[in-house]
C-alpha cells in the first residue's frame, strides 16, 4: 500500500480521530517498513513483530508495550510546523557526517511501562534536588509528566542506576540497526500508559484536522 499525502489529508477529514488513530497509528501498516526498507506488504507484521521482540526484551517490557509513531508509521508529519512533510530519509551519498544525521527525521518509539515511568521521574526528581536543574528543562519535562510521557532526552539529567537506561537504549539501537539496517536516528519515550499515548495523539490528529478543515 502507497501512502500518499493526498489520502492521509483525505482521511483526516473524513475520519473521526479515534479512527483515524486507530488506522494510521495502531494498526500494522508500517510506511517506513515498507518504503525506506522497501519491504513486502506481506513481510509488514513478521518484521513488525521482530521488531517489538528486540524492544521488548531489551527493555524488559511487554511484547504489546511498543508502538511506532510519528512520520515513520504514516510516511508524514501531522506537526503543525512541518506541515505534512515527508519523512527524511538518511542520505548516505552526503559528504557531511551532520548533514546525514541532523537533517533526517527520526524513527519515534513508544514504549508503554509504568515501571519504566515512576523509576526515571523519581530519578529526574532526585536528580533535581541533588543540583537543580535548567529551569527552561525542568518545566518542560514537568509537563510532559503531567502529560504522561517521558521522552529519553530528559535522561542527561538522570544519574545512578538508571543509566542502565541509557546503556538499554544504545544496546537496543546497535541490535535494530544490525537486523533491519536502519539508517534513521532512533528516539524513544516512555508512556504512563496506553491512554497517555492515546491522548497525546489524538490531540495532534485533531490540531492537523482542524488546519485542513
Amino acid at each position: 500500500m502507497v501512502q500518499t499525502c493526498e489520502k492521509l489529508k483525505q482521511d483526516l477529514k473524513k475520519l473521526e480521530p479515534i479512527e483515524f488513530y486507530m488506522k494510521y497509528i495502531i494498526k500494522s501498516y508500517n510506511w517506513y517498513f515498507e518504503e525506506v526498507l522497501e519491504r513486502e506488504e506481506q513481510e509488514l507484521i513478521n518484521i513488525t513483530d521482530d521488531f517489538k521482540e528486540i524492544i521488548m526484551k531489551n527493555f524488559n517490557v511487554g511484547f504489546h508495550s511498543v508502538q511506532m509513531v510519528g512520520s515513520a508509521k504514516i510516511g508524514f508529519s501531522l506537526s503543525p510546523r512541518k506541515s505534512f512533510r515527508e519523512f527524511i530519509r538518511f542520505d548516505s551519498n552526503s559528504e557531511d557526517y551532520d548533514d546525514k544525521h541532523d537533517k533526517v527525521s527520526d524513527l519515534d518509539l513508544a514504549i508503554i511501562s509504568p515501571r519504566l515511568f515512576e523509576e526515571i521521574w523519581a530519578a529526574i526528581r532526585t536528580a533535581n534536588k541533588v543540583q537543580r536543574l535548567p529551569t527552561r528543562k525542568y518545566n518542560s519535562i514537568t509537563n510532559a509528566i503531567f502529560n504522561g510521557y517521558i521522552n529519553d532526552s530528559s535522561l542527561e539529567y538522570v544519574t545512578g542506576g538508571l543509566h542502565l537506561v541509557k546503556d538499554t537504549i544504545n544496546s537496543a539501537n546497535v541490535e535494530l540497526r544490525d537486523t533491519f539496517s536502519i539508517p534513521n536516528p532512533i528516539s524513544y519515550r516512555i508512556y504512563r500508559s496506553w491512554e497517555d499515548l492515546e491522548n497525546y495523539q489524538l490531540i495532534g490528529i485533531e490540531s492537523a484536522r482542524r488546519n485542513l478543515l
